[in-house]
């Protein structure tokens, strides 16, 4: 972590801090209704050591800029509320509030991109999944935000264990009724890319009302619920065949979709050098599933993924095709949409392997699937087994 502090001098301002921090941990201890405003300084933080946090006065005020995560040591919350102001510079910049924390990867965040005022994704919200943000799966989760022409621009976060509504001044109001942690968490913070400025930063702990989950949207009939899911590996191209040796390093294990339909695959693997935005090098995993047919037949198969992907079935390859951030246009987001395309599967009597590659940079490593004819078929996750077991299994 690399920090910078501009403080004022004197024991004044040291009393001060400490007694508000004092304030803070009271409040957070006996779960009182009412805003703890958190001193802007080093004290109220546990700040990455990959983080940088610039402490400083502007226009009067004290002021965080900060560039990743900023967790606050004196609060714990499932329910609450969290308000601060944000500077309204203009420039390209993410000020996002963390909440429903589990540990320092995986975390619930809201933001506010300052550069997009009056944009219909200018507030957003994504889940941190293993240090990986996953905002492209999530298209319907955004909203217009106006941040006006003040300094300072005041965004306030209102959460449950299921369910959340974040509001940028009295203009612009993302609301999300499934938050994919599941309120299994309680770290609240900051976080910043580009970095963001914050200050007046408060705290509201409140009961926890326990409300039922609910989902934004359910699966469709005939959607994949469970899928066989690869070890990550370094991308280096999708081959243009495939068979069991290319797979077997490690053994598959079964990853179960999102109320949805969405795999988020950074649930289930962590990419093996990630946190860095669109610096980030591309991993790949394999997802499959099993596919029993009484008869030869060819059925429409729609899905989605993110980023690159290659389709196989027994094998051969089907399709390749890039929806990466950015990759047709300098505009193109690369958001997620089941309906995105359908492939026409040409199914043999009997067993059928359809494997799927999904090779990630950044912003949202996910698959998505329905069969839209599943008649007699039998569908099961596919489990490919290590490499011993199959040599020992493909001897004559």
């Amino acid at each position: 972590m690399k920090m910078i502090t501009t403080p004022e001098d004197g024991p004044s301002r040291r009393m001060r801090q400490a007694a508000v921090a004092l304030g803070c941990a009271v409040a957070a201890w006996t779960a009182l209704a009412h805003a703890d405003e958190v001193p802007m300084a080093p004290e109220s933080f546990s700040i990455s050591d990959s983080s940088v946090a610039e402490f400083k006065e502007i226009e009067g005020r004290e002021a965080l800029c900060l560039e990743g995560d900023a967790f606050l040591t004196d609060h714990s919350l499932r329910s609450g509320s969290i308000t601060v102001d944000v500077l309204n510079s203009g420039s390209r910049a993410f000020a996002q509030l963390i909440f429903g924390g589990i540990d320092e990867d995986n975390f619930e965040t809201a933001y506010a991109r300052l550069h997009k005022s009056g944009q219909p994704d200018a507030l957003q919200y994504t889940p941190i999944l293993n240090g990986e943000s996953n905002w492209q799966l999530l298209r319907d989760e955004q909203a217009v935000g106006e941040y006006g022409k003040e300094t300072w621009t005041t965004l306030r976060l209102d959460f449950t264990p299921h369910g959340a509504s974040l509001r940028a001044g009295d203009q612009g109001l993302l609301k999300v009724d499934h938050l994919r942690l599941n309120g299994k968490g309680s770290k609240v913070g900051l976080k910043g890319l580009f970095s963001p400025c914050f200050s007046r930063l408060q705290v509201v702990g409140t009961a926890n009302i326990g409300d039922a989950a609910n989902p934004s949207r359910l699966r469709s009939e005939g959607s994949v619920q469970r899928w066989g899911l690869s070890a990550t590996m370094p991308f280096a191209g999708f081959p243009p065949t495939l068979s069991k040796h290319n797979l077997s390093n490690h053994p598959w294990t079964v990853a179960e979709v999102d109320p949805d339909g969405t795999l988020f695959i950074s649930r289930y693997r962590r990419k093996q050098a990630g946190g860095a935005f669109e610096e980030n090098e591309v991993d790949v995993v394999y997802a499959g599933l099993s596919i029993d047919s009484v008869n030869d037949t060819t059925i429409p198969f729609s899905f989605d993924l993110s980023d690159k992907g290659a389709v196989y079935l027994n094998g051969r390859l089907l399709l390749v095709y890039d929806n990466s951030f950015r990759a047709k246009g300098p505009m193109f987001r690369g958001d997620f949409n089941l309906q995105a395309q359908t492939l026409l599967l040409p199914l043999q009597a009997g067993r059928n392997d359809l494997v799927i590659g999904i090779a990630e940079r950044a912003n949202g490593w996910g698959l998505a699937a329905s069969f839209l004819r599943e008649g007699s078929l039998k569908v099961e996750p596919l489990l490919v087994p290590h490499s011993a077991e199959v040599a020992q299994t493909d001897r004559p």
